[in-house]
């Protein structure tokens, strides 16, 4: 660990801050936030917009300041970040490298090598979540040619977005708006590359380590693709349920589904919620038993025309209407901003207003066997649907899912590609070269975008992501609250109590740790709202340079990596890869737990905690 510069004046000064009500009020909100972000009891855009409320309400701040956000030039600038990202999606700015990629991989380690450098370079220079986005239906599709399992590779490119996204300022939105905000509070704003040195650092032993342990610590998960065995799209996993008037009651299970349905494969027998599967034949059939079958569109088709069974149970019959000629079959995976969410296909209506019929959910990479119709959907769920390619494309416009096979090719305009690529090039000259502010060199290429008809006006608004957007704007509010009435300074004072006697250097680890942990319950862009202002605070409790504070909590918001929830391109893989809660803890929390020692010797190496006059 670095040695502690010697401050002048000696050790930092005790004194006395008074605990205004106003204050007790802000670190109120803080604490309930934290609790509310980390426990999602309400959506996060909600709890944001409830403090802006709450905060303009109470006095703390004016009405003028609590809705300053709105037109806080980090909003503007992410939000058109976000437009030049979709721009590179609906493009295809990235298919003639997918394609190189998929003739080079000859195996699972060089498939592994290839994407996640490719990722991390790409998020570097464009929002992380497209960029996954990408990856995923061309990680899927190479994973079933090839035999191998998604398990094994989706959560690496995760972690390479995040890692190449902390190598730039507009890596991600959180760098952005760190940028921002630290020149509202009279600091220099980061450069375009003035974290390459320590974010090109970070991302090797990153990408070293994903290479070398992932193979060890990732799980073997069968997918919906690796279970079925088959070609993309064309069988699936769904339910029959055996009516009262059956010709089947009584007849035994494996002779006769042999004979009435031979192209079809029955995984599981229900009665009563017990698997009879492991019983000795054979299964005599009984009234109510659900049957858990496998087989190809006309098949299923088959078994829908026999008026001895019931196929899809708790979806009534004339819902389902099929043209042969035109059902396209596709797989979609629920994401954050799904309102979906908690629901069940029932209660959303879902054949209703998205024309689509789901034949099975996959979760975690089991299927769920049993009351599709009724059985609530979480985040992550893969939906494996079939209808007409116009109502699949119009999921594809939803915020609702992901559709995980073709997404690369219904998306795009290869057209347009170069000027994708020119638009971005120019951005980050611009910014490089301060020729003009980032906010509006980023809205000018979004303008670009969508005059050049890479984006139209509909899909560009589409990418604004709003849900993301009002978080910033109410923990906007939340950090100006926590500046204004020095409730930020009274948390550094007391930060600076604990461990200032151990230096500057401690400290800055301590900021690094509390922002690290803090990302992996809430939003990192929330977390970085509230620990900037604390930063900078115990920066001029210390009487250091604040920088170096500020880049502890810029690559700390970023380190999100055990938890499928801190980050959203971890949410993206968690559903296709069938991971669970503890692979992200097996497989992140050693690399997270390496990188903030690693941090904290790195960043005053780049950003001396020199000494400032108090």
């Amino acid at each position: 660990m670095a040695k502690a510069p010697c401050l002048p004046g000696g050790p930092p000064r005790a004194r006395v801050i008074v605990v205004t009500p106003e204050i007790g009020f802000v670190l109120t909100l803080c604490v309930a936030s934290v609790i509310l972000f980390a426990t999602e009891w309400l959506p996060y855009d909600l709890i944001a917009l409830g403090l802006l409320v709450l905060l303009g309400m109470s006095g703390v701040l004016t009405p003028h300041e609590a809705l300053a956000g709105f037109a806080n030039p980090a909003v503007i600038t992410v939000g058109a970040m976000f437009v030049l990202a979709a721009g590179v999606l609906r493009t295809g700015a990235l298919t003639a490298v997918e394609r190189r990629l998929a003739a080079a991989a000859k195996g699972e380690w060089t498939l592994l090598l290839f994407t996640t450098v490719l990722v991390a370079v790409a998020s570097a220079f464009v929002n992380s979540t497209p960029v996954v986005v990408v990856f995923i239906p061309v990680i899927l599709g190479i994973a079933n040619e090839r035999g191998l399992l998604p398990s094994r590779l989706l959560m690496p490119i995760s972690f390479a977005a995040i890692l190449g996204g902390s190598c730039t300022l507009i890596g991600t939105s959180t760098n952005i708006l760190i940028s921002e905000l630290v020149e509202e509070l009279g600091q220099p704003p980061i450069e375009m590359f003035e974290l390459a040195p320590i974010g090109l650092i970070l991302a090797g032993v990153g990408l070293g380590y994903i290479l070398l342990l992932s193979p060890h610590l990732l799980p073997k998960v069968e997918t919906a693709t690796s279970l079925l065995g088959l070609k993309r799209g064309r069988h699936y996993v769904t339910e029959i349920r055996i009516g009262a008037d059956s010709d089947l009651l009584g007849q035994p299970l494996r002779a006769t589904f042999a004979e009435r349905f031979p192209h079809l494969q029955v995984l599981d027998v229900v009665r009563d919620g017990v698997s009879l599967w492991e019983m000795v034949p054979p299964v005599i059939l009984e009234e109510g038993d659900c049957l858990v079958v496998r087989g190809d569109l006309n098949t299923l088709l088959e078994v829908h025309r026999d008026k001895e069974v019931e196929l899809l149970p708790g979806l009534p019959r004339e819902n389902l209407r099929f043209n042969l000629r035109e059902m396209v079959l596709a797989e979609l995976v629920l994401t954050p901003n799904s309102r979906l969410l908690g629901r069940t296909l029932a209660q959303a209506q879902f054949h209703r207003h998205h024309r689509l019929h789901v034949m099975g959910i996959m979760r975690h990479g089991r299927h769920i066997r049993r009351d599709l119709a009724n059985q609530p959907l979480l985040l992550g769920d893969i939906l494996l649907v079939f209808g007409t390619p116009g109502a699949l494309t119009a999921s594809e416009r939803s915020d609702a899912f992901l559709r995980l096979d073709g997404v690369h090719e219904a998306y795009v305009n290869r057209a347009k590609a170069p000027i994708t690529l020119a638009v971005i090039g120019m951005v980050i000259a611009c910014i490089t070269l301060h020729i003009l502010p980032l906010p509006i060199v980023a809205l000018a290429g979004a303008i670009t975008l969508v005059l050049t008809g890479c984006l139209s006006i509909n899909d560009a608004y589409r990418a604004l992501e709003g849900r993301v957007l009002m978080l910033i704007v109410g923990t906007l509010a939340l950090g100006l609250a926590m500046e204004r009435t020095g409730a930020g300074a009274f948390v550094a004072h007391y930060l600076v109590a604990a461990v200032g006697s151990l230096g500057p250097v401690a400290i800055l680890s301590a900021i690094y740790l509390i922002t690290t942990v803090f990302t992996e319950v809430m939003s990192n862009n929330a977390t970085a709202v509230l620990m900037i202002p604390i930063a900078i605070a115990t920066a001029g409790d210390l009487g250091v340079d604040p920088r170096p504070l500020i880049m502890a909590i810029l690559f700390g918001a970023s380190a999100s990596f055990a938890s499928p929830i801190g980050y959203k391109t971890n949410t993206l893989v968690y559903g296709p890869g069938g991971y669970r809660y503890r692979d992200f803890l097996r497989m992140g929390l050693p690399l997270k737990l390496l990188f903030w020692p690693l941090a904290t010797w790195l960043i005053p190496l780049f950003w001396p905690l020199h000494a400032v006059p108090r």
